[in-house]
């Protein structure tokens, strides 16, 4: 007679949410306002992904934040690492040139993680301003990336049932392009596109893209036009979450239900749950990222 196995099923591969604020976190630095004080004891870091392989032992970000060292401890508590001797990540990609989203490259260097050879997966303009512009040079100098050059809409292997791809979206692009980025897994795919000028000059149709993942993390920068202050919209192009639920309001509620708003403005209302915006959200299938929120593929 067989003997009834202990083992566990292995875990299928997964995302992690790391962070859901714009570049300078919530609370904000030189934000005195009371909506830019920490809600219900959370802080929250800005926009970035964690990738896991549980069953490899493997481990990537989607973005390299200033508060790089907070996401790392954070990542730990979703997965151990497979030994303390093996390093913190396997690599890191990166969507555009814009401080909350590469600026935490620079603690892989000798004064705080001093990696090795972390494979650094970015686009051509990218990967040109990260090489000829110094502190980051020096990472590649010093040895503590390895920076490798992605293309538009080339799928990226990290294992046999698990694949990253870069599609090109509109941002300010003033140092680099900017991408979003689908994430395969063995079940379910889905997206991460925490900046985007205007989803109406994307050259793929938002409502057309949410159909085709199970999970869409998506720009929420801005909750309505009120949160510009007086600047120009131009100067701030995002679109609002509230332009956003109206555009996906003929959705089915099954897809609709699939998105969460990201990358939220430190005056963004909807950082208390509570909150008129918050229940709005809610009230029209969507969702707000949560950090710590955690998407088998």
């Amino acid at each position: 007679m067989a003997t009834p196995s202990n083992a566990q099923p292995a875990r299928p591969p997964s995302l992690v949410v790391l962070g859901t604020a714009q570049d300078g976190g919530h609370p904000h630095p030189g934000c005195r306002r009371p909506r830019c004080r920490v809600v219900a004891g959370e802080d929250h870091f800005p926009a970035c992904l964690g990738i896991l392989d549980p069953q490899a032992g493997l481990r990537w970000l989607l973005e390299a934040t200033p508060r790089l060292g907070e996401q790392l401890a954070l990542l730990d508590t979703a997965q151990a690492l497979r030994d303390p001797a093996e390093p913190d990540l396997d690599g890191i990609f990166l969507s555009h040139a814009h401080s909350g989203h590469f600026a935490g490259l620079l603690q892989l260097g000798r004064e705080v993680l001093a990696a090795r050879a972390l494979p650094v997966h970015a686009m051509p303009q990218l990967a040109a301003f990260i090489g000829s512009n110094e502190p980051w040079a020096s990472l590649i100098r010093q040895g503590n990336i390895d920076l490798r050059q992605l293309q538009a809409d080339r799928p990226v292997s990290l294992g046999a049932d698990l694949a990253l791809r870069p599609v090109l979206v509109p941002h300010r692009d003033e140092l680099s392009e900017t991408v979003g980025f689908f994430i395969t897994g063995p079940r379910r795919q889905a997206l991460f596109l925490p900046n985007i000028v205007n989803g109406q000059s994307w050259q793929l149709r938002l409502e057309e893209v949410i159909a085709c993942v199970d999970r869409a993390w998506i720009d929420g920068t801005l909750f309505d036009v009120g949160e510009f202050n007086g600047r120009d919209e131009a100067e701030v192009p995002h679109p609002t979450i509230r332009r956003t639920l109206g555009r996906l309001a003929e959705l089915p509620v099954e897809l609709r239900g699939r998105v969460r708003c990201i990358h939220l403005n430190h005056t963004h209302p909807a950082f208390d749950r509570q909150s008129a915006a918050a229940a709005e959200t809610r009230a029209a299938d969507c969702g707000i990222a949560h950090q710590g929120e955690v998407f088998e593929l």
